[in-house]
């Protein structure tokens, strides 16, 4: 009994995560321009595109003497366009031109 009581409690919890919910999440009721201009916004302004370059670089940026410098035009960068078209085979020199390519 001492179980059932349990998983009952776990339900109630998640009962009460999904009241903030709005009622057609999840529907598909979403505009697609809206989805676009969004994520071209979120990238444009917010994405961190210097940090992760730097991450992706693992340590080869250049600002280190002992760099390869030709690493990050060897790294395969990927994007998925719509359509679920994969834009391969894309490499950057720097940040920057990683930040313009996104």
């Amino acid at each position: 009994m001492a179980k059932k009581a349990k998983m009952e409690d776990k339900d109630a919890i998640a009962m009460e995560t999904n009241e903030n919910v709005p009622p057609d999440a999840g529907s598909g009721n979403v505009n697609a321009e809206s989805v676009k201009r969004s994520m071209r916004e979120y990238y444009q302004q917010f994405y961190p595109a210097d940090l992760m370059y730097k991450w992706l670089a693992y340590g080869h940026d250049g600002k280190h003497a002992q760099v390869d410098k030709s690493f990050t035009n060897r790294r395969e960068f990927c994007f998925t366009l719509d359509g679920d078209i994969f834009a391969r085979y894309q490499n950057f020199p720097n940040a920057k031109e990683f930040r313009a390519g996104l």
